[in-house]
């Protein structure tokens, strides 16, 4: 690396920090309403579901998550597909009700919009700004960007956007049910909100088992 381009990664890292010192300060992405702790998984079609338990809400019950969106999920058939008419961009994992199946591949296709804090209305692929990208939840992704992961857990976690063919790992565990959230700050779910039609919302998943 030579020395022009480690000045330039050093001036990118100060602006991130200074961004993120600067935040709860100008306001930038801090929640405009008062609104309830975002959900850490949500099982629901819709944001406004509030049946979930105090184990499933951060900081609150158990300090593990709790399991009981797998009991509902169930795997796809080849050629089967799932639509899933709204995705709650509060949820930090999203589940789709599908339970995964090792090895086998997936096309998600997404269309419509939602909303990050302050900012106008986004589709799937996100929004771009360097600087924020490496405090996301998987780093240095696009703001707000669809994206999956198997389970409640960002390890096998991955970026989908508009469109992805995606094939699941060859062994999984228990908790084996695709999720779905936006890529955002771990403490800004609370401020997303889902959009109407009137605004392109919502946004919405096809899940098609293709092998």
């Amino acid at each position: 690396m030579n020395q022009n381009s480690a000045l330039a990664q050093w001036k990118l890292h100060l602006i991130g920090v200074t961004l993120l010192l600067l935040c709860p300060i100008i306001g930038f992405g801090t929640k405009a309403l008062a609104v309830e702790d975002p959900v850490t998984i949500s099982s629901a079609i819709s944001c406004n579901s509030k049946s979930l338990g105090a184990a499933n809400r951060p900081g609150g019950g158990s300090s593990q998550p709790s399991l009981h969106y797998i009991e509902s999920a169930r795997e796809l058939s080849v050629g089967e597909r799932r639509e899933i008419d709204e995705v709650c961009p509060q949820a930090k994992f999203f589940s789709t009700q599908i339970l995964l199946t090792p090895g086998a591949t997936y096309k998600i296709t997404s269309e419509g919009k939602w909303k990050d804090g302050q900012m106008k209305g986004v589709g799937p692929e996100g929004w771009w700004f360097l600087p924020l990208h490496p405090f996301n939840r998987i780093p240095f992704r696009r703001m707000f960007i669809l994206s999956g992961s198997v389970g409640a857990s960002l390890k096998d976690s991955f970026i989908i956007g508009r469109d992805k063919t995606w094939t699941a790992p060859a062994t999984l565990r228990q908790d084996r049910v695709l999720m779905l959230f936006p890529n955002d700050w771990d403490s800004k779910y609370g401020n997303n909100r889902s959009l109407g039609p009137l605004e392109g919302g919502p946004l919405r998943v096809t899940v098609t088992r293709i092998s």
